[in-house]
């Protein structure tokens, strides 16, 4: 009984409500086409927007001060005293949201989130407010068809209410009319018997109302109620009713596509909605790699006929536009590097009187304008990679990421490890400029272990120069089945070339590491000045060396890169877009529901006939059970309204007509602009 007095607690309803709506959503969402196998609209708990909340029991947030004392006091009344009975919390985002991190990403040594493209989806999928938004969408329009399926369904009511009526022994003067002479007069005040009566029912107790599909309503009701006089000597009365009601148009507001109208829009909103979920995260894949969605959003209603075809756009953005960046800046960093070793080659040239001053300074002009453009593009580069945190992923800009850089190292020609022996080649000539006069044996000793220690770094460059090309000749056989003979011939001879100049560079470099012994050998014999214009020299021959095998490695690594192709006609491809892509499913759909509108309204301009019937069945004795046949009544009628004022009704008509046009129109433009893409890209 308190139960049913006081209504399901809020839990309740809430957990009924997820529970229909996942039906109706797991009904259609079986189709291969726009499988939803793992959808859910609850928030994942390793979110930082995750709050755990699953009732109306919710933590009232921080207020600003000054607004919040209108809700405990307002134009001089006191506010609601409850507000806070859930409590206060100033904590928007989940507590344990970065603790969970290590469960689904990897870090490196310095504690920053290691980004690749599978670690950015992650994150995304579980941080994205953008996401959520979607999710719900599709679960509000879920709620849709449980309302309007509910409207169609028998629906139950019930009640009692219980009044108390006590009437005092003076009846009040008045004016009253004569019966007999037909006068009005006044009546003086009169005593009559006091009345306490207590009535227990209501009018109807029991109620069951159905909307049928044959536009037709029917309410079935049942009412009684219990009368207690307490006055004098005590008597009740007991006494009940049966009766419905029936009303069935039979034009206007008549037939199946007038009743069914709602239900069927929701039904085929929800289908859409599924359909634009499942192509959203095909999109928001593609949003979270690149940068381009060409997607549109799930949405509540209609998803009208305009089909977002893609803006064709060839620059890239997203997780791999974070690796195009990076990319950018290191090409940048090694041209401002070598643009300084020119500078320095140019100075001593300058020093020598092999060139003129006004081209140093241009030297060092560009000098300057490189750094400062990579120090630009330094700070876009950082931007950029907050920017992609909070817009994409949903993280904040603060959280320490490091961008995984191992998925375009085969399209990286200048190598980490070419560039170290590179590095290790400027500063052994560096050092050998500064050495001071007079050069002595222990002063040479430290150079020629500075170049001695190049000679590592030289082999493990070269093992990687040799990976490349071996991995070149396995992708040999794929590349030249996409190929012609002509192509296949300059292949095979341009892979020869590569080899032979392999051979000759690790050849080169034995020699070179020979020659650098014994010029350590000769230390001790030789001049200081003498062993000093060796290492000049084979400093000279390694740097030509070095130079040969990074020109050798970047075409390994240019060779070996293979991109599959595959004929198509853009022809065929429209055809087979207009056939498969779910956006334009839901385009055609939102066409034919706007033509459906005519038909909804044309119905609104006939005339109004109903059928009517109702009855009514009494308690014939003080027993609330005691129905008999001769207290009841049964009526029925016709209800007729002429087609007069119309005049509404007639411009919705003909909005629906123009609407119609205008969807037609837009739907063959979303064709027009997908045929326009096709023709771009093939």
């Amino acid at each position: 009984m308190a139960f049913a007095l006081l209504g399901c607690a809020d839990r309740n309803y809430l957990r009924e409500a997820d529970q229909q709506a996942m039906e109706v959503i797991a009904e259609r969402a079986g189709d291969p086409r726009w499988n939803l196998e793992s959808y859910t609209v609850a928030v994942d708990d390793r979110s930082r927007f995750y709050d755990g909340s699953e009732s109306t029991d919710v933590a009232r947030p921080t207020d600003d001060v000054y607004s919040n004392l209108y809700m405990h006091r307002v134009n001089g009344y006191d506010g609601w005293e409850y507000w806070d009975e859930d409590g206060v919390t100033g904590q928007f985002t989940n507590e344990q949201w970065q603790e969970k991190l290590a469960g689904y990403v990897e870090f490196d040594e310095e504690g920053n989130i290691k980004l690749n493209a599978e670690a950015s989806l992650k994150l995304a999928y579980i941080h994205s407010p953008e996401y959520q938004r979607q999710k719900e969408a599709l679960y509000l329009a879920a709620l849709d068809v449980t309302a309007e399926r509910f409207r169609l369904d028998s629906q139950y009511f019930g009640g009692y209410n219980t009044n108390y009526r006590h009437r005092g022994i003076v009846n009040p003067a008045g004016l009253r009319v004569d019966p007999t002479t037909g006068n009005t007069i006044l009546f003086p005040a009169s005593t009559s018997r006091e009345s306490n009566r207590l009535t227990v029912g209501k009018n109807p107790a029991l109620q069951m109302r159905r909307q049928l599909d044959t536009a037709g309503n029917l309410v079935v009701g049942f009412a009684n109620s219990f009368i207690f006089e307490f006055t004098g000597e005590t008597a009740d009365f007991t006494t009940s009713i049966a009766n419905f009601a029936f009303v069935q148009p039979l034009l206007r507001g008549a037939g199946k596509h007038i009743a069914l109208e709602s239900l069927t829009q929701s039904e085929r909103n929800l289908l859409a909605g599924i359909r634009a979920f499942s192509q959203y995260q095909q999109g928001f894949f593609t949003q979270v790699t690149i940068g381009e969605s060409a997607v549109a959003n799930v949405r509540r209603g209609s998803p009208g006929t305009f089909v977002n075809t893609g803006s064709g756009n060839t620059f890239v953005n997203g997780f791999y536009g974070l690796l195009q960046n990076q990319q950018t800046v290191r090409n940048l960093e090694i041209s401002v590097k070598r643009q300084k070793q020119n500078l320095e080659q140019f100075e001593e040239y300058l020093d020598l009187g092999l060139v003129g001053l006004v081209q140093v300074d241009i030297m060092r002009q560009d000098v300057v304008a490189q750094e400062s453009s990579l120090l630009d593009r330094n700070v876009g580069y950082k931007n950029a990679i907050e920017q992609y945190q909070t817009n994409e992923l949903g993280l904040p800009p603060d959280l320490p990421i490091d961008i995984d850089k191992s998925l375009v190292e085969d399209f990286t020609f200048i190598t980490d490890e070419s560039l170290s022996v590179e590095d290790q080649i400027l500063a052994a000539r560096e050092s050998i400029a500064n050495l001071e006069d007079p050069v002595t044996l222990e002063s040479l000793q430290p150079v020629l272990m500075e170049l001695e220690a190049i000679m590592p770094a030289l082999a493990v460059w070269f093992e990687n120069i040799q990976l490349d090309v071996a991995e070149m000749g396995e992708t040999a056989e794929v590349r030249e089945s996409r190929m012609s003979q002509i192509e296949i011939e300059e292949f095979r001879s341009a892979r020869l070339s590569l080899k032979a100049e392999l051979e000759a560079l690790l050849e080169l470099a034995a020699t070179e590491k020979e020659a650098l012994q014994q010029i350590k050998d000769g230390a001790g014999v030789a001049e200081p000045d003498q062993t000093i214009r060796e290492m000049v020299v084979w400093r000279g021959r390694l740097k030509r060396l070095t130079d040969r095998a990074g020109l050798a490695q970047a075409r390994a690594k240019l060779e070996k890169i293979s991109v599959g192709s595959f004929e198509l006609q853009f022809e065929d491809a429209l055809k087979i877009a207009l056939h498969n892509r779910l956006d334009f499913k839901n385009a055609r759909a939102a066409l034919v529901d706007t033509w459906r509108q005519i038909k909804i309204r044309e119905n609104q301009l006939l005339s109004t006939i109903n059928l009517t019937a109702a009855g009514d069945l009494y308690t014939k004795k003080n027993n609330p059970v005691s129905f008999r046949a001769e207290t009841g009544s049964l009526r029925f009628g016709i209800q007729f309204d002429a087609p007069i004022t119309r005049l509404l009704e007639r411009n919705q008509l003909k909005q629906s007509l123009i609407n119609y046009q205008q969807d037609k129109r837009q739907f063959i433009q979303s064709q027009d602009r997908l045929n326009y893409g096709l023709r771009a890209l093939l």
